[in-house]
């Protein structure tokens, strides 16, 4: 990689309460956030949350209506050798079916003023060479992307600018392209990336900044998301305050009150659970094994419907019940949904 460029001490991507609208249409509302070096981060949303536009503001194809946004420091209009700095990659629809690798790159290294021995690089670099004299028009979708990833290297750039980089890949192009990015990523350069679904690049990205309407929804490690969908059981019982108490004095501390009257515990098993009760006296009625999906809980955040807790088997999420059972069974209407059959079921008078 060459050296940074001006700036080296500011973060490689900095986007400052930014707004922008298009004629009626608000397309990004007072959004922060950075991107750092050795890592890649992904800015997730639904189509049209304006993560197109952020990286069209990046790359100052488009001016911000408030706010800045900065590339090592600096407006990407005021960098010296932007090429050099950063590669961009926005679709692999603009090469001309007829035209060879070879031929297209050389077109973009005379347009960034960067020596034509570069297209023989990148070329080699993403794994083209042998294709470099075919039209590209007989290329796979896959080698498309590939090529427009060539592109966005030949400055020798240390910060990567991709717009959906692994959209409709097959896994093997998939797997390569995790694996590129990743290592790109590991000697200390920067990936910003965008991204439909989560699940297509929840094995790439290091931190994930998601979109709803153009306005930030969530900012965060992906690790932070993968904690909220840890296994629990939901348990319905007579006293789940009793038993909450009682689990936390044998270490299982992570229990939160449901909306419906229900216990969300993580990190116990169902029969660690029922022993406890036993000990106390709290009558289980039911206890049955729940997951909240990280793809479900990106969407509802996206969406802007994210609600803490809610899984499809607590769709009310965390919170106080509106009244507390008192020795009754739950309410019929709490129930585990289609595939999520109770692990165990007791009466009111205890387990049979």
């Amino acid at each position: 990689m060459t050296a940074a460029g001006p700036g080296i001490l500011a973060p490689p991507i900095a986007v400052n309460d930014v707004s922008k609208s298009f004629k009626d249409v608000q397309a990004v509302s007072d959004l922060t956030f950075t991107v750092r070096r050795g890592s890649v981060t992904g800015l997730l949303g639904h189509p049209g949350s304006g993560k197109t536009t952020v990286l069209r503001m990046i790359l100052g194809l488009v001016r911000p209506a408030a706010g800045d946004v900065t590339v090592e420091g600096l407006p990407f209009a005021h960098l010296r050798r932007p090429a050099s700095i950063v590669g961009a990659d926005l679709g692999p629809g603009g090469a001309h079916p007829r035209r060879t690798p070879l031929g297209h790159l050389l077109v973009h290294t005379a347009a960034a003023g960067v020596p034509d021995i570069r297209a023989d690089h990148a070329l080699s670099t993403v794994g083209l060479s042998d294709v470099a004299h075919r039209p590209i028009g007989e290329l796979t979708p896959g080698a498309r992307r590939r090529l427009s990833l060539a592109t966005a290297l030949l400055g020798d750039p240390h910060i990567l600018v991709l717009d959906e980089p692994v959209t409709d890949l097959n896994p093997e192009e998939t797997h390569w392209m995790h694996a590129f990015l990743k290592g790109f990523a590991a000697t200390g350069a920067a990936v910003l990336l965008t991204a439909t679904n989560l699940r297509d690049v929840e094995q790439l990205v290091d931190h994930v900044v998601v979109l709803g309407g153009g306005r930030l929804a969530f900012q965060g490690h992906i690790d932070h998301l993968r904690r909220a969908r840890q296994d629990r059981l939901l348990v319905a019982c007579s006293d789940p305050a009793t038993l909450a108490t009682a689990l936390a004095a044998g270490g299982v501390v992570d229990t939160r009150s449901l909306v419906d009257g229900r216990l969300a515990v993580v990190g116990a098993p169902a029969g660690a659970v029922e022993r406890v009760a036993a000990s106390t006296g709290v009558v289980l009625y039911a206890v049955f094994e729940d997951r909240v999906e990280l793809e479900q809980l990106y969407r509802q955040i996206s969406s802007g419907q994210f609600v803490p807790g809610a899984s499809a088997a607590a769709p009310a999420g965390f919170g106080v019940p509106p009244a507390r059972w008192q020795g009754q069974a739950p309410n019929p209407q709490i129930q585990p949904p289609p595939g999520h059959p109770p692990r165990q079921w007791h009466g009111p008078g205890g387990a049979r």
